[in-house]
């Protein structure tokens, strides 16, 4: 009983330190290339990523072609997800600017809607989304954060935990083309 009271505060600890060390998405807000939204996810671009168990192993990687479609308050951006050249995944997000610096958007596998900030070189969104886990579809929450290298290539961090704990984690280059 002592060991599972041990695990519990240990758990405990570890994701609150995980969410105080990610911090404030306004801690970029001084930083370098600027990163709109609105801007550089219009038009065409290329991303190559993959996905890593709790364990740090690859379970897959991909190429998405994106075209994105964007006025000041709105957009729409469409990915087709390819591995091995066989598209296993298709996904139109919709986004709506509630704000100066802040969007929601949805797309069909998000449960309920994605909250995100952007400042400076950095976005972060939070969601809810049905992805395949230990062969079920399971609803996941997902802490995500980009940031601009260049003006022309983002780097995209993704966390998918359950109850808390992280699942997986999703790394994505994304290039405008």
């Amino acid at each position: 009983m002592k060991f599972l009271l041990f695990l519990v505060l240990l758990i405990s600890a570890y994701l609150y330190a995980m969410k105080r060390l990610r911090g404030s998405i306004k801690r970029y807000k001084n930083k370098n290339p600027k990163l709109d939204p609105w801007k550089f996810f219009k038009g065409k671009l290329h991303a190559v990523g993959m996905i890593q168990d709790p364990f740090g192993r690859v379970i897959q990687s991909f190429d998405v072609d994106i075209w994105g479609e964007f006025t000041r308050t709105s957009g729409m951006m469409k990915q087709t997800f390819t591995s091995g050249g066989v598209i296993v995944a298709k996904r139109t997000w919709n986004f709506v600017k509630t704000s100066e610096h802040h969007f929601e958007g949805c797309a069909p596998d998000v449960v309920g809607k994605a909250n995100g900030e952007y400042q400076g070189n950095a976005i972060h969104m939070t969601y809810r989304i049905r992805i395949p886990l230990f062969g079920r579809e399971r609803i996941v929450d997902v802490d995500d954060f980009l940031y601009a290298i260049n003006p022309n290539q983002v780097l995209n961090t993704a966390v998918f935990k359950k109850w808390g704990i992280p699942v997986a984690r999703l790394y994505i280059s994304f290039q405008k083309i």
